[in-house]
């Protein structure tokens, strides 16, 4: 389409825009286990208080989707 090749929208509209590609593949579990990590039961005592700007980090992380299943 030429008005697309000088950077119009019109093909936006058209019935038939460009095939969707198919991704191929299973689902891989993107989530690694880092090395040499505490759990958060086992971590000291003052981290409990949040006095230290650092103690907020883990408590406040959450992911795009959620994972409660």
């Amino acid at each position: 389409l030429r008005d697309k090749r000088h950077g119009g929208n019109l093909h936006t509209h058209l019935r038939c825009q460009k095939k969707r590609k198919k991704r191929y593949g299973g689902a891989h579990e993107r989530r690694v286990q880092l090395p040499n990590s505490v759990s958060i039961e086992e971590r000291p005592a003052i981290v409990a208080c949040h006095e230290r700007l650092g103690d907020w980090e883990l408590d406040t992380i959450i992911g795009s989707r959620p994972l409660s299943r």
